[in-house]
């Protein structure tokens, strides 16, 4: 019966991480419950982020663990972002996104207020990236399967794995930028 407020996009964006493991090729992170996170999130928690490099691979871990007796209730949203064009002679909108693994695409209706309508637009399984369609700042879609490849010039530049994630989230600046 008790309200609990956080700022937009959450508070571990900007606590301070223990690190808890460092080599040559990992960084092992740590955040858990505080002071500071008891107003907003009444839950006792740890959270993990790991980093692996692997060649020419970065692989992201996460790992939250219930410290508490009670339902931990919570959300995890992550995104890395591509600065583009990735090399001379292309432009932003030079790029697409293929989701090779799609069942059922669709693009999800947003608003001002509301992150998912629950309005579903038909999708196609390449996205051409173009400023104007990010109006409302982000373009999210499900049933975009466990792969993205970010392609210029009928070239894949990089491919983003994932086990399970229910939207597919893209977002750069309503002014044109050079990321995605």
């Amino acid at each position: 019966g008790k309200k609990y407020t956080m700022p937009l996009h959450g508070f571990a964006y900007t606590s301070q991480f223990t690190v808890k493991k460092i080599t040559d090729t990992t960084v092992c992170m740590e955040l858990k419950d505080d002071e500071k996170t008891y107003p907003m999130y009444p839950f006792r928690f740890s959270l993990s982020v790991e980093y692996r490099l692997n060649g020419d691979t970065v692989t992201v871990r996460y790992t939250l663990k219930n410290k508490d007796e009670k339902a931990l209730f919570f959300g995890m949203g992550w995104h890395p972002g591509f600065n583009l064009p990735m090399e001379k002679g292309f432009d932003f909108e030079d790029y697409r996104i293929v989701f090779p693994h799609w069942k059922n695409i669709a693009e999800c209706g947003f608003s001002e207020s509301v992150l998912d309508t629950g309005k579903r637009i038909s999708a196609s399984s390449e996205v051409r990236l173009r400023h104007e369609d990010y109006a409302l700042d982000l373009r999210a879609f499900v049933g975009v399967g466990t792969k993205a490849e970010l392609s210029a010039g009928g070239k894949r530049k990089t491919v983003i794995s994932y086990k399970s994630m229910p939207y597919f989230g893209l977002w750069t600046s309503r002014d044109p930028a050079p990321f995605i």
